[in-house]
């Protein structure tokens, strides 16, 4: 009975092993408990427990039994730590392998890094100073909302009274609302691109506003996302009136972009309020982008997208199309895949519209196999692929 005492049962529910010895009462080998033949009990269950109290000498019955639950108990506890840390090392590499998705809404869409000092420093004794410095405090502690609500009023004014000598009251107000990356679709969003467009007329040497017309337009922003085009033409085909309205919206942005584009290379190097060559460089890298995404919209806008595609050299927007694709295949060493993307994008587009009676047209000429854009396709994905990787 000493034996038991000093050597507490682990759980065990088989019945008695073949070479322990034969007993009609438990015993302890080892540190093992063996139950007698024929009588499986379960360690933890009270027959076990009935089992001691029956077959072992009352004084130490307590004893055993509390030896025994103890080594049970930190057994559970061990079992349990064990599992915890499992499931916290799955969890570790779960959000390594798999990152949480950013909604697009709260992401920040910017391109263009626009710059404050083209707007003129606020003079100490402007009507506005007190509210600005009041935003210049909530912005620095990111609370962009806080900022809107505080200059919407004073900004409204500004433009109405043409007022350029605050711009850079404007300036904050625009620079809050691009950081809060506000949905195309909301009144803000809306309000925010008529007020830009005023400040463009009253304002036309400086490329700040419409700058930031191009990052926050509800309008640009939708066309220039060329895939949701495709989507919405796909799930619902537009009314003629609708598509004619975006084509008009295109060309006018276009020709916005290229008046943009014109303001920025005007900026001559060196000198105050002057854009360097790499800023200049930057820019017209970000302006061809924006042109691209723009033409390849006006493609499935003009190309008539799902109905007519594919399309002939004359048909209308493959002219768009081609342009685009240019401009893709010209920047094939910038650091943004955002123009790998689109090649891809109008390779996989031709190829899904493609019919028996029609040659592809693409990259200048026609194409009677679709070889060459399985092969674009196949060379976009390894570039992209190893961008992902770096």
């Amino acid at each position: 009975m000493a034996d038991l005492l000093e050597n507490p049962p682990e759980k065990r529910g088989s019945a008695l092993p073949e070479n322990a010895p034969p007993s009609a009462v438990p015993q302890v080998i080892d540190g093992a408990v063996y139950l007698p033949k024929g009588k499986p009990v379960a360690p933890d269950s009270r027959e076990f427990d009935d089992m001691l109290r029956k077959n072992l000498p009352s004084e130490i019955v307590p004893d055993v039994l509390t030896n025994w639950r103890g080594i049970s108990s930190r057994t559970r506890w061990l079992q349990h730590a064990a599992a915890l840390l499992v499931l916290a090392v799955f969890a570790v590499l779960l959000f390594i392998l798999f990152p949480p998705a950013v909604h697009p809404d709260l992401s920040s869409h910017s391109r263009l890094a626009i710059r404050e000092d083209l707007t003129p420093e606020l003079s100490p004794r402007s009507p506005y100073r007190t509210v600005y410095d009041k935003a210049v405090g909530s912005f620095n502690n990111a609370k962009y909302h806080e900022v809107c609500k505080i200059l919407k009023p004073s900004v409204e004014e500004i433009v109405r009274s043409r007022n350029l000598e605050a711009g850079r009251v404007a300036f904050l107000y625009f620079e809050a609302i691009r950081r809060l990356s506000i949905p195309p679709a909301s009144a803000a969003s809306r309000e925010a691109a008529g007020l830009l467009r005023k400040l463009a007329d009253a304002d036309r040497d400086n490329p700040v506003w419409q700058q930031f017309y191009f990052e926050i337009s509800p309008q640009i922003r939708f066309l220039l996302d060329y895939e949701q085009v495709k989507r919405v033409l796909v799930r619902t085909p537009p009314h003629p009136v609708w598509r004619e309205t975006r084509l008009q919206d295109l060309d006018l942005f276009l020709e916005q972009l290229e008046n943009l584009r014109g303001l920025t290379r005007n900026k001559a190097d060196g000198g105050k309020n002057r854009y360097s060559s790499a800023e200049k460089k930057e820019y017209e890298e970000h302006y061809d982008l924006f042109r691209m995404e723009l033409l390849i919209s006006r493609w499935l806008l003009a190309g008539g997208f799902p109905a007519r595609l594919p399309d002939n050299e004359d048909d209308p927007g493959v002219r768009d199309r081609e342009d685009a694709l240019q401009i893709a295949m010209s920047r094939r060493n910038s650091r943004y895949n955002e123009f790998w993307k689109a090649r891809r994008f109008i390779a996989e587009t031709l190829i899904s519209r493609d019919s028996w009676v029609n040659h592809i047209f693409w990259n200048k000429r026609y194409r009677k196999t679709k070889d060459d854009l399985i092969a674009e396709i196949d060379k976009c994905n390894e570039h992209l692929e190893g961008s992902r990787r770096k």
